[in-house]
């Protein structure tokens, strides 16, 4: 048997080193800061594939797609914790988040609607301290504001259950971005609302009530939005050149996209009036802002509640008051439906329901057969 020295030993494991190693280039040692190694498969028969650079996302690690070289990928690293380094860190206080989502949320939803969600978060601060971390409110936290609602604040079902809606949309938005982990509200009993029916005018109460208005500008206005069917904002954002008397049509503007309303022959010398009204302006209603029309709206309706002790008289009651009326007099639901521009059938189905039950008080009236009357015993 061939003896090996040392000499010879060495040389041999050496030579083995060598050929196993070199077959598969190792990565260099000073990789560039925030930058990982990518392989394929295991020791000792993993392959490199590439480099891929990482930041932090709140607590969570995110990678960069893979690179052939680590320049490329420190490149990817610190562009992306550049773009991050002004966003939101995890977790945070819940007013200070809730003010981001409502920065957010604001280039999509109506000033109205910021108002809503405002008012249902002070609600909502009554209990939940506004310096709490948003991944500490639990399911717990919830269920402790919805005690404290009732038996505390005394809200409503209602009121409740916007504020449930109001907190959804917060945590949605905060678990899509990554801040929070869970959603708690859909974890906990909210009270359910009892079902209200709309306020509804008869067309001779409709006309009563603008017989006694003795503001020229706010009967027009009120008998305008009566025959139309319009939304408060929809008359707010409502110009003087979307108005076209000859046809009888005005180009409502909602939130994507702009669609022709008409109105009924009644508001022919109703619309004329607002728009000679509003010579030299853009608007139709007076006022600066969005906000401020919606409010110069909403004012006219409150003023005259008070002078004829009205409190019905709303422009939603009157919105609501043309869909009743038109469905009593025979106008098919389809029609209805387009005319008051709602987007599902089921809320046009309300009114039927309503209608319905005109029609059942009606019927208990009829009596066919005599009424048999009770024999006194004496």
């Amino acid at each position: 048997m061939l003896g090996l020295g040392p000499f010879d030993s060495t040389s041999m494991l050496g030579s083995c080193y060598s050929r196993c190693y070199n077959a598969r280039p190792m990565p260099r040692k000073n990789l560039p800061p925030f930058v990982q190694i990518v392989w394929r498969g295991r020791k000792p028969d993993r392959s490199l594939v590439g480099y891929r650079g990482w930041w932090m996302r709140g607590d969570k690690r995110c990678f960069g797609p893979t690179r052939t070289t680590a320049d490329k990928a420190s490149t990817d690293a610190t562009s992306r914790r550049k773009a991050n380094a002004d966003a939101p860190v995890w977790g945070g206080a819940f007013e200070t988040r809730a003010k981001d989502w409502l920065a957010a949320i604001a280039v999509s939803v109506s000033a109205d609607s910021l108002d809503f969600y405002r008012g249902k978060l002070a609600n909502l601060y009554r209990t939940i301290p506004k310096t709490m971390p948003v991944d500490r409110i639990t399911p717990a936290i919830v269920r402790e504001f919805v005690r404290e609602a009732r038996e505390v604040h005394h809200l409503g079902a209602r009121t409740i259950q916007h504020c449930r809606r109001t907190l959804n949309a917060f945590f949605v938005w905060m678990t899509r971005r990554g801040f929070v982990t869970i959603n708690p509200v859909g974890e906990v009993e909210w009270p359910h609302p009892e079902e209200t029916r709309p306020d509804v005018f008869t067309a001779a109460e409709i006309a009563s009530v603008l017989a006694r208005i003795t503001d020229p500008w706010s009967s027009a206005l009120g008998l305008f939005i009566a025959c139309s069917g319009l939304r408060r904002a929809e008359v707010a954002r409502l110009r003087v050149a979307d108005v076209d008397l000859a046809a009888r049509v005005v180009w409502v503007r909602g939130k994507s996209r702009s669609e022709a309303q008409g109105f009924a022959d009644d508001a022919d010398a109703a619309v004329k009036a607002l728009v000679e009204a509003a010579s030299g302006r853009e608007f139709v209603v007076p006022g600066s802002t969005d906000r401020a029309r919606r409010q110069a709206i909403a004012e006219t309706f409150r003023q005259w509640q008070k002078q004829l002790k009205e409190p019905r008289w709303h422009p939603h009651a009157l919105r609501h008051s043309l869909v009743t009326i038109m469905l009593r007099n025979g106008v098919p639901a389809a029609t209805v439906q387009r005319v008051a521009r709602h987007s599902s059938y089921a809320t046009t189905q309300r009114y039927e329901h309503l209608v319905a039950e005109d029609v059942r008080a009606g019927l208990s009236r009829l009596r066919l057969l005599p009424k048999v009357e009770e024999k006194q015993h004496g």
